[in-house]
């Protein structure tokens, strides 16, 4: 049985993941395929729920049924198989150096599950030089002649501009700003989680709240935002109760941040961090000044759902699918694309849950 992930998978996620058994396998027009009950059997679903996925595949003509003899591939494939995708450029700011070198591997593994044999090529975008940047890599790829497609981080309002003008298929990686190109896009749900958060810590007995984010101007932290705020508005807390810095990736910036929350007259008794590095990184400068997490003061995050993340003790908000599944979505959204076919779903909000919180002692 295939155990792609510890999450039921929808009828959209099931049906691309179908589509990728019959490329991995090789299959052709005409060759035989799972029936219902077989697929449900291997990807761990009910008959029912691999019924509703194949029919997307029927409607796309890339298997057929036929009476009493089974489930034959489609003349959809083939079609499918001539538009591809060569090579995949991820773009993100150079703040992201540190957390792309952590998680490049998961990365990768997820572009070469939705995309096989693509070229993954990672590139940090040039502050003040984007635009420049993106317009290089275009006219390399033309010169080339290869079908290239876009992943982009923490990238600037022009560069989603210029790549929606130019009809590239892009993904974007987080929230889309207001007002900016319609394209599809994939995302935790940044407000979710920012509630979740700080209702744990309002039930906990807390009422002056620290946050540790990289930066709070991206359309995502705006929503993480947002979310801790309306917790702390239904406590019926003051507007000062949550203080925030902004740091750097590094130790000595998340403890030069922890030590000035903690020196605040009003200091707070917990801290939010925006990741599970920058909690890590806080718990460390918060022993190192002689206090015990959580006696003295509670830290808790949110992230990607990973092996790290998922072994933390701090309680935290994690997604309900993983980075390198989150990679495999974003990049069948990018297939589809240049196949010109249209998508399922053009938002993706990624759901994310309380873990490891603690009992409120009665």
């Amino acid at each position: 049985m295939i155990n792609g992930s510890q999450q039921t998978p929808t009828i959209h996620e099931l049906a691309m993941r179908l589509e990728q058994d019959i490329r991995g396998r090789g299959l052709r027009e005409g060759q035989r395929y799972m029936n219902t009950v077989e697929a449900g059997h291997t990807f761990g679903v009910s008959p029912a729920t691999a019924h509703r996925a194949m029919k997307l595949l029927v409607e796309r003509n890339m298997v057929v049924r036929r009476n009493r003899s089974g489930t034959f591939i489609g003349p959809g494939m083939r079609s499918a198989d001539r538009a591809g995708i060569h090579t995949v450029h991820f773009l993100t700011s150079p703040e992201k150096r540190e957390y792309l070198a952590e998680h490049s591997g998961s990365m990768i593994r997820g572009f070469s599950r939705g995309i096989p044999k693509a070229n993954v090529q990672f590139g940090f975008v040039p502050a003040g030089e984007g635009l420049e940047y993106v317009k290089n890599l275009l006219n390399s790829a033309s010169v080339h002649d290869k079908s290239i497609g876009f992943v982009c981080s923490s990238c600037p309002f022009d560069i989603h501009q210029l790549l929606a003008d130019e009809g590239i298929p892009t993904v974007v990686s987080g929230t889309l700003p207001l007002g900016g190109p319609d394209l599809p896009s994939v995302a935790l749900d940044d407000f979710t989680a920012g509630q979740l958060l700080a209702k744990y810590l309002v039930e906990q007995g807390h009422r002056r709240i620290g946050l540790l984010a990289t930066t709070l101007d991206r359309p995502g932290d705006k929503r993480l935002f947002d979310g801790i705020g309306k917790s702390l508005s239904q406590a019926r807390l003051l507007q000062n109760s949550l203080v925030f810095h902004i740091v750097s990736q590094n130790a000595s910036s998340v403890a030069l941040a922890t030590r000035h929350l903690l020196e605040d007259e009003c200091r707070p008794t917990a801290i939010i961090a925006r990741s599970e590095r920058l909690a890590d990184m806080a718990c460390t400068a918060l022993k190192e000044m002689g206090l015990s997490v959580p006696d003295d003061i509670e830290v808790v995050f949110l992230d990607h759902a990973t092996d790290e993340v998922q072994r933390s003790p701090l309680p935290h908000v994690q997604t309900t699918m993983t980075r390198e599944e989150a990679v495999v979505l974003m990049s069948e959204m990018l297939l589809r694309m240049a196949r010109g076919e249209s998508l399922d779903q053009k938002r993706v909000v990624i759901p994310v849950e309380l873990c490891n919180a603690r009992t409120l002692q009665t």
